[in-house]
């Protein structure tokens, strides 16, 4: 099912008589779930005493364990949407439609659309 113009909503294809398309990033990512962002300045820290240090990674453990914790109930809660048939994961067409409407120097974003081509689906 190709979507055309105004179909798409939100990064995902909207149709009020379905499941709503939501892959598990974007539910994350809007229950403040995404992904884990390691600092990289508490690898290198120079001019730092090594106690100054070990306090900034025991803080930066503290808050992933906290992101983790969040991530865990955000899957939890996707998994019993998913299984309820409020949301749908995104099929592979739809995956690749969103790809190929990224920016065009990218290589992913050409395969998307070369692989669209081939299928006759309009992007």
């Amino acid at each position: 099912m190709a979507a055309s113009g105004g179909a798409w909503k939100a990064g995902s294809f909207f149709n009020p008589n379905s499941a709503r398309v939501v892959d598990f990033e974007q539910f994350a990512e809007q229950r403040n779930a995404g992904r884990f962002a390691w600092d990289v300045s508490t690898q290198r820290m120079p001019g730092v005493s090594p106690k100054q240090k070990q306090r900034v990674i025991k803080e930066q453990n503290i808050k992933q364990h906290e992101q983790s914790q969040r991530r865990q109930s955000a899957r939890e809660e996707y998994d019993d949407l998913v299984s309820r048939g409020v949301i749908r994961p995104p099929n592979h067409i739809e995956k690749l439609i969103r790809t190929a409407r990224g920016h065009e120097d990218n290589q992913s974003v050409q395969a998307a659309r070369r692989s669209l081509d081939k299928k006759g689906v309009r992007w």
